[in-house]
């Protein structure tokens, strides 16, 4: 659950490919993809062998130059609310085709301002300052807290898991909620697994999706998430005791760096986590940038544009 980023490859327009079955109904879409022009109710087995021959036709595979994984919805929205921080003024191309636009399509004379804004953010020297929840024993970070806001990182059924400046914080919202009921707020807390639980039933979501293109993909896929009553995790804190019992555990990718809940990363699961305060820095968001950096030179050495989903 996230958002992709795609540009179709050249392939076919350049004579690089074997011809395609039903040649002549082969048309080139809005995205530079070969597409088969017949009506898929009458044709079903002519579209079957395009399919087919297009996922061999050529070295890129399904004719994507680029396919990048551009992040979860978290991280993504984490990303918008920093360049909110720092000023959008300053990142005007991003803004426009990220946030505003609700087309699902970046034309390609478009990629080059948006690299220019890349260029802008990553050589700034700090962002400001940033709130973590991290493993108490290695450091390692398991949500970033950039906004001006509290940030809601993950959700199942009623029970919201989120992040504020000054602690973590467990919130059952019920459906037409806006605030909920704060359960449990800790600094520094311990967390024990107890029977039954299951981590690929976990889901991450953002307090509310952003907008834009990206709003508008990230609310197509927003609660999907149904709690298992037979998985249970304890919280504790550190200093009063308090304690709370649910269905949901914090986790961090073996390598070290925060998952998304239900990935396929080898995962493990802190044992005593707390909240820190930490400088924000261009280089936080590496895999954000690098993903629509990638996309944004293929859309510019084909000329087609970039698709997000």
């Amino acid at each position: 659950m996230g958002l992709n980023a795609t540009v179709a490859c050249n392939c076919y327009r350049e004579g690089k490919t074997p011809p395609p079955p039903s040649s002549a109904h082969v048309i080139l879409d809005e995205l530079g993809e070969p597409t088969l022009d017949l009506p898929y109710a009458s044709n079903r087995s002519e579209h079957e062998k395009f399919d087919e021959w297009k996922r061999n036709a050529c070295q890129h595979e399904d004719m994507w130059l680029a396919f990048e994984r551009v992040g979860n919805w978290t991280g993504v929205g984490l990303f918008l609310d920093m360049m909110e921080v720092v000023g959008w003024d300053n990142f005007p191309k991003l803004r426009e085709q990220l946030a505003e636009s609700n087309a699902g399509i970046t034309p390609a004379v478009e990629a080059q301002g948006m690299l220019a804004d890349l260029d802008r953010f990553m050589a700034l020297p700090r962002l400001g300052d940033k709130v973590c929840l991290v493993d108490a024993v290695t450091g390692d970070p398991i949500v970033d807290y950039f906004g001006r806001r509290q940030v809601r990182f993950l959700a199942r059924g009623e029970i919201d898991f989120e992040l504020d400046p000054s602690s973590f914080v467990v919130r059952r919202r019920r459906p037409g909620e806006e605030v909920g009921v704060e359960l449990f707020r800790s600094r520094h807390f311990q967390q024990e697994l107890l029977s039954g639980f299951d981590s690929d039933a976990q889901q991450a979501a953002p307090q509310s999706p952003p907008s834009g293109v990206i709003g508008r993909l990230a609310q197509r896929l927003r609660g999907r998430s149904t709690a298992d009553p037979a998985s249970a995790v304890e919280f504790v804190d550190c200093d009063s005791g308090a304690r709370i019992t649910q269905h949901m555990a914090l986790q961090i990718k073996a390598s070290g760096r925060s998952a998304e809940s239900g990935g396929p990363e080898a995962v493990r699961f802190p044992r005593e986590l707390r909240v820190d305060h930490r400088t924000a820095l261009p280089g936080d968001f590496n895999d954000v940038i690098h993903a629509i950096a990638s996309a944004c030179r293929a859309s510019i050495a084909t000329g087609n544009p970039i698709r997000w989903e």
